[in-house]
């Protein structure tokens, strides 16, 4: 009994101390899950504070255009003596060219500064909701690029300068505004002083500078470096996150469907083609603002097809009201929609606007691109506890009752379980250095009518514009953050865009006599994944895995399906492939054409739109649900005219049913009802 003796006292100093780190542990959550809740509240009010302002700035100018409108039916006029009919239609023009020419000034200058108030608002917005401007915790703020290297004039980083200072303590959307301004400064891209007839760099330069000055607390949106990048693919940042994570955790997903446009080229595209060569343009100056931009444009020439103005003017009066002949109209200098507005539906954004992603189908009236407001912000958290528990070692031993002896040797100091460090510090919200998505979006929503959008009867901007909306962030793709440099994609494109041959990357290179020399090439440093992912790509099995273009759907009979004999071999990351496995058939199906067999988690929730079809003990297959739970089973449609099984595609993304007049559909699915 003497020997037992302490051992409760033994026990309460081994709970007593579990319990101070369990409270030590919830003092850095409550701050984790407080700075989360602050940084998602403030991205949210600058997103939606810098899209009001969007609308705002959007209905001032089409009413601006309406005011020009009004000017060319209403001016009175008094040709001059002596001229014949054609010749009053040239002076005519003239005048009422001259006469709007004060009205487009006012639309360009909203056009620059109107964008710019939203993001100063967007950062009071953030301010307001607790955001701090600082990020004491800043790795670095050395300089990237000279001055004097390529890369400054559109995408490099900047030496220190007296006027323009680092803020070697602040976010770092402090130095990309620094960095713009340096630019805008010393105007490398050689932009026009005045754009449609607005003296813009002095004004927009000190309202940048006034915004700075008053704090930054949010990333905003901005304008692509790149613009007309083919092939299209190639300048989306998701294929190569999904090679990637296909390669590593196996292609037997439906996260493969991202491929599928891909998967479906013949070999031929990929072995005889270059099909890696990339092409781009450099986005020019787009006479606005390229901080939270309005993609309007100004057009000097009749916008729409023939009678623009009148279609417009029909949708105020329905009298019939002829207006001006349209080459009068065409003299004056229009504020339009640009490019950037329109809605091309494909494989990668359908999902967004079928009810796949959404609550319901995107109503006809929204479905337009134009701006978007994005908001991105991070704060940097200071833990209370200066312990953490180092569970490394303890992986190193296989041996688990080891493992366990070694657990309980290890006490303090560095071998310690729970060892004792310096500060500790993380990250709470969106880096857009670091993170691909992330931060909230915030669109403008305006319409003709119930089914029309507002780019849709006239290319002219018209202040149809009513609210604002979140919007999921990823859902526009073409919308960038604002930024100074190129980001590791740009960057990677840039160089592939120079290579001869990728496999392995070389590059031609001339001497001084004009002689011609192949020599090796290496990708910028931090890009090194992406060329990783075109590599993955270029493999056979890799693709045919998922998607074989050889294969021909449904070819195979019920009682086959239920077999792995006419599969094409799984892939596995960190194999070469050469020997394909027990079922070496090179024309079998990828994992997206395969059948779907159950049992699987969820049949039961679908199980409506389904028949089942067991495969028996005996081998043979009949209608009806199965007996257990462990019964294979393949499905078909109800509703489906053919008898054809469901595939791992479709069942994963699909359901057949007549809620939606007979149509594939894939929800039911919860978004934001305003859309």
């Amino acid at each position: 009994m003497k020997n037992e003796r302490g051992q409760v006292l033994l026990l309460s100093v081994v709970i007593m101390v579990m319990l101070l780190l369990m409270i030590l542990f919830i003092f850095d959550l409550q701050l984790a899950i407080r700075a989360k809740m602050k940084t998602e509240t403030a991205e949210q009010a600058a997103a939606l504070t810098a899209a009001e302002w969007q609308r705002n700035s959007l209905n001032l100018i089409g009413e601006l255009n309406l005011v020009k409108a009004g000017e060319s039916m209403l001016w009175d006029y008094s040709p001059s003596f002596g001229l014949n009919t054609d010749e009053v239609k040239v002076e005519k023009m003239g005048h009422i060219a001259v006469s709007c020419r004060a009205i487009t000034e006012m639309q360009s200058r909203v056009a620059f500064i109107g964008p710019l108030i939203a993001f100063g608002a967007a950062q009071q917005a953030a301010k307001y909701n607790g955001i701090n401007i600082y990020d004491r915790y800043k790795s670095t703020d050395k300089v990237a690029y000279d001055i004097t290297d390529d890369n400054a004039l559109t995408g490099g980083r900047f030496y220190y300068d007296a006027e323009y200072g680092q803020d070697s303590d602040k976010k770092y959307i402090y130095d990309d505004l620094r960095n713009y301004r340096y630019k805008l400064d010393n105007n490398y891209r050689s932009i026009p002083e005045v754009c449609n007839y607005y003296l813009w760099r002095e004004p927009y330069l000190n309202m940048i500078a006034d915004i700075r000055d008053r704090g930054l607390a949010v990333r905003g949106s901005g304008i692509d470096m790149m613009n007309n990048i083919t092939p299209a693919w190639m300048a989306r940042e998701g294929i190569y996150q999904t090679i990637l994570a296909l390669d590593k955790y196996g292609t037997d997903t439906i996260r493969a469907r991202e491929l599928k446009t891909l998967l479906q080229k013949p070999d031929s595209y990929w072995d005889e083609t270059d099909w890696w060569k990339v092409s781009y343009k450099m986005a020019g100056f787009p006479e606005q603002s390229e901080i939270y931009p309005l993609f309007v444009y100004f057009s000097s020439n009749d916008p729409g097809n023939n009678d623009t103005m009148e279609q417009v003017y029909e949708h105020f009066v329905s009298d019939g009201t002829k207006m001006l002949d349209a080459e009068l109209l065409g003299a004056v200098t229009w504020c339009i929609f640009g490019s950037e507005w329109s809605f091309n539906l494909d494989e990668y954004n359908s999902v967004w606007y079928d009810g796949s992603y959404l609550r319901d189908k995107v109503k006809t009236s929204a479905q337009y691109e134009g701006p978007v407001a994005m908001a991105q912000t991070y704060e940097r958290i200071k833990t209370i506890s200066k312990h953490r528990v180092d569970t490394n070692p303890l992986t190193a031993d296989k041996n688990v009752n080891a493992a366990a002896l070694s657990a309980f040797k290890r006490t303090s100091g560095s071998g310690g379980i729970v060892t004792e460090t310096g500060e500790m510090t993380f990250r709470v919200g969106t880096d857009s250095r670091y993170d691909l998505y992330g931060g909230v979006a915030a669109k403008v929503m305006g319409q003709l009518n119930d089914s029309t959008p507002p780019n849709s009867a006239s290319s002219l901007v018209l202040p149809f514009f009513h609210s604002v909306s979140m919007v999921p962030s990823t859902m526009f793709e073409n919308t960038s953050l604002f930024r100074s440099e190129y980001t590791n994609l740009e960057r990677f494109l840039k160089w592939l865009s120079g290579l001869n041959t990728l496999f392995p990357p070389t590059v031609k290179t001339y001497d001084a006599d004009n002689n011609e020399h192949i020599v090796g090439s290496s990708c910028p440093e931090g890009t090194e994944p992406y060329l990783e992912a075109l590599i993955i790509l270029m493999k056979r099995d890799f693709r045919r895995s998922m998607w074989n273009p050889d294969y021909v759907l449904y070819s195979v009979t019920f009682e086959e399906a239920f077999k792995n004999n006419y599969k094409y071999p799984p892939w596995s990351a960190g194999t070469s492939h050469l020997e394909k496995g027990p079922y070496d058939t090179d024309k079998g199906a990828g994992w997206l054409q395969q059948a779907y067999v159950g049992p699987r988690p969820y049949e039961a929730a679908q199980e409506a739109e389904y028949n089942q079809h067991p495969l028996s003990l005996d081998g043979e297959i009949r209608t009806g649900n199965a007996n257990n739970s462990t019964e294979p089973f393949l499905l078909t449609y109800k509703n489906r005219p053919a008898p054809k099984y469901v595939t791992n595609e479709e069942y994963y993304t699909t359901t057949y049913t007549t809620n939606t007049g007979g149509t594939y559909y894939r929800g039911p699915n919860v978004g934001p009802p305003r859309l």
